[in-house]
């Protein structure tokens, strides 16, 4: 079941890593250098939220703009909702892409791959740090995945060649998978998937300050079971995470859950599964949360292709 569990745990972090490893891939042709200027959040993003996080989150829509009848997923936002990250495989290999708007109601547009991260293999679930100068990230090549990074030195710059985040990813080939990161708004807490200890299970690791080394990462015992459980979003206040999980189809496919703590410090509470938006026979993953809670990005194949979604909670 572990190595079944790996294997699927590949398909999660975007794209079919496993025919990618084993024919090569090349990369795509015709990118630019894009990367807009950023809002920047800091610790007060952590709203009082403008809806009832208490109440079930309604009908989910397509983020307009970003869909295509390619696989486009990982949809990550900045806090102002301008700005959108995601990623999108026309064919086995995966470029992250970037998209703003005028206004939060309005569709995305100028589409821009981010060329000077991309590589001739796979990029996938971007999300960016507070201050808009690190871009984290999926990547994968012949010898598995690990975790990513890019900077730039303000945020109206492109962002650098990307590199390999020092202490979290497992050394040697075809070592095991590190993947779908989430960072703190402080950038001293990282959340991510790993199948080091044969399951994919979320693993979190702190550092001191943003220019240290990781610590080696302890898995959130709480969060994970004999499924597969995929990092998503945790809330700016540190009170609320959304993940993926298949503990409830035996593998098939990935559902919602979330669970509260009363404060950063504590355990979890047990997860409880999002039953409203959680379709049997589909895949949904969560990966971005607005600071007040109130709206919720996610990936799903719900409608044939891998599209971007959000769902928001009532009044």
């Amino acid at each position: 079941m572990a190595s079944l569990d790996r294997a699927r745990g590949l398909v999660r972090t975007g794209f079919a890593y496993t025919l990618c490893v084993l024919i090569g891939c090349t990369g795509s042709e015709g990118r630019d250098d894009g990367g807009p200027a950023d809002a920047t959040p800091d610790a007060s993003d952590a709203q009082v939220p403008g809806c009832d996080v208490t109440k079930p989150f309604g009908t989910p829509v397509p983020v307009a703009g970003v869909n295509t009848g390619d696989n486009d997923k990982f949809g990550w936002q900045t806090a102002d909702q301008l700005t959108i990250y995601f990623s999108r495989s026309p064919s086995l290999v995966a470029d992250l892409y970037v998209a703003t708007r005028a206004q939060p109601a309005d569709p995305f547009t100028e589409v821009t791959p981010l060329n000077t991260v991309n590589t001739a293999f796979s990029e996938a679930r971007p999300i960016v740090s507070a201050d808009g100068l690190t871009l984290y990230m999926e990547y994968v090549d012949g010898s598995g995945v690990d975790i990513h990074f890019s900077t730039r030195t303000d945020t109206s710059g492109t962002f650098s060649a990307q590199m390999q985040l020092a202490v979290i990813n497992t050394p040697g080939t075809m070592h095991a998978a590190e993947f779908n990161p989430w960072i703190s708004n402080d950038g001293l807490t990282i959340y991510f998937t790993s199948d080091r200890d044969g399951y994919n299970d979320i693993f979190t690791s702190t550092r001191s300050s943003i220019t240290s080394d990781f610590t080696t990462p302890v898995a959130v015992a709480e969060l994970n079971s004999a499924g597969g459980d995929y990092m998503g979003a945790l809330s700016a206040d540190g009170l609320e995470i959304f993940f993926g999980s298949s503990r409830d189809t035996n593998l098939a496919n990935d559902d919602i859950f979330h669970a509260r703590r009363s404060s950063p410090s504590d355990a979890f509470t047990a997860p409880t599964k999002l039953t409203e938006l959680s379709d049997a026979s589909k895949d949904e993953y969560p990966t971005w949360l607005s600071s007040d809670r109130c709206d919720l990005m996610f990936t799903s194949n719900r409608s044939g292709n891998y599209d971007v979604w959000i769902v928001s909670r009532p009044q």
